[in-house]
């Protein structure tokens, strides 16, 4: 049984990972290996307003911003919930995962119109199965104005996901979220497999929080492989 403390076992376990990606055998196919997928809310409380504009027209600028530059070999899919009927199995794969066409991508993510619930937890295990995370490393990046809503426990869920493969990371963005939950069932999402936890209660706000995410996730991803010796840097 290992003795390595929790806290230290994921970042050593990482560390590791990207080592073997980054040997002279697996340098060339480390770009392919960062795969995301985007897990949008379309809840009915997307509806809600800032400054006279919908949140959910917000967050459709803001992902299509985060994504027009995305490289084409860093594959993203896109998982939404809610956007169809007021039931906790309303969860849908828009995209699959693949090369990103930031057009076809905006397009989708255009007609997305809140109507339903949050079935967080269970939209969140759906999109770790698009990335087939037990077998390879995955990111996803989870957008939420609320809590889950369907009666499971996504805290439960990500130490889950972490236990079957600590290289599962999952970066959360609260929007506009309530004064109780901006400390609740979303941070330990990010928090119980070793993501960052955002919040944003503005326009402008979830606008930098898209572009921290894309240096998060991307801008390090491609760091690492250039420098050949940037793995330390991730793992900051």
């Amino acid at each position: 049984r290992s003795t390595v403390p929790v806290k230290t076992r994921k970042p050593l376990l990482k560390c590791l990972a990207l080592l073997a990606a980054l040997s002279p055998f697996g340098l060339a196919q480390a770009m392919e290996q960062d795969r995301y997928i985007l897990v949008l809310d379309v809840s009915n409380s997307m509806w809600g307003q800032i400054e006279g504009r919908s949140k959910m027209e917000i967050a459709r600028e803001v992902v299509g911003d985060m994504v027009k530059d995305w490289p084409a070999d860093h594959e993203m899919g896109v998982v939404a919930y809610g956007h169809r009927r007021k039931s906790c199995q309303d969860i849908e794969t828009l995209i699959p995962v693949g090369p990103v066409d930031a057009k076809v991508l905006n397009d989708t993510v255009k007609r997305l119109k809140p109507r339903g619930r949050t079935p967080l937890t269970a939209s969140i295990e759906h999109a770790a199965g698009e990335l087939n995370y037990k077998e390879q490393p995955a990111t996803l990046i989870v957008f939420s104005d609320g809590v889950e809503s369907c009666g499971k426990d996504p805290c439960a869920l990500a130490a889950e996901l972490e236990a079957a493969n600590p290289t599962v990371t999952a970066h959360v963005v609260g929007f506009d979220l309530a004064a109780d939950q901006a400390d609740s069932q979303l941070s330990c999402i990010a928090e119980n497999t070793g993501g960052r936890f955002f919040t944003a209660g503005s326009e402008g706000e979830l606008y930098k929080v898209a572009q921290g995410l894309y240096a998060e996730t991307v801008g390090k991803a491609i760091e690492a492989v250039r420098s050949r010796i940037g793995w330390e840097k991730v793992l900051i």
